[in-house]
């Protein structure tokens, strides 16, 4: 067994301890990669929650406007009188409901086709300008003389390019065209449009045949 001097010992000691260490090179080239890394993580997670939200916001809208829609349709169908009080901006759609079928509340002798009272649609700007969508709503009143209602959308409605929200036509049908968008920019604007007609159930027979507008 060949025994090492002081030295020999110190000379193999700092040889294994430069073996072990990183060089400056091996360094800056780990710290480069660990970077490049992290910046795809990190991208990755930012695509990750703008798709997460975009795919909530859009699940919201979409549920507001079908929600909306469909509410409009039931209540049409059991319209007997269709108009747009007055307002020719295309911003009200007022219907007249028979309460009673089985009574002829205005003499004419049809039981089914009266008027007792009416309930009103309307597309509201908070602040006069349509083009202002947080403060754009929907609403229902059920009775038009009473002053309370119900919103339908509370924020977001806008109106389609050329198109009113509210149309009447042959009295017995209205076209309805609206959108709903969410204006978070960060998920990329989601939007969902409507675009229907709703036929009243209770029409004179002379109003079977109605226009389709272009």
């Amino acid at each position: 067994m060949k025994l090492l001097t002081r030295e020999q010992r110190t000379i193999s000691q700092t040889q294994g301890r430069r073996q072990q260490a990183f060089s400056l090179m091996e360094l800056v080239t780990a710290a480069g990669l660990s970077t490049f890394v992290l910046a795809g993580l990190v991208a990755f997670m930012d695509m990750a929650g703008k798709s997460l939200s975009g795919t909530a916001g859009q699940s919201v809208i979409t549920h507001r406007a079908g929600n909306a829609s469909e509410f409009i349709f039931r209540r049409v169908r059991f319209a007997t009188l269709l108009s747009d009080g007055g307002d020719t901006s295309g911003n009200t759609l007022r219907l007249g409901i028979d309460d009673d079928y089985t009574v002829d509340h205005d003499g004419n002798g049809k039981s089914y086709d009266d008027q007792d009272h009416y309930e009103v649609f309307q597309f509201l700007n908070g602040d006069g300008q349509d083009s202002t969508l947080a403060d754009n709503s929907l609403i229902y009143k059920p009775r038009e003389d009473q002053t309370n209602f119900t919103v339908l959308i509370p924020s977001g409605v806008r109106k389609l390019p050329g198109r009113k929200i509210f149309t009447q036509t042959n009295v017995c049908a209205v076209y309805v065209n609206f959108s709903v968008a969410d204006p978070y920019a960060a998920d990329g604007y989601q939007t969902c449009d409507i675009q229907s007609v709703f036929l009243a159930r209770n029409r004179p027979t002379a109003t079977n045949n109605f226009a389709i507008l272009p």
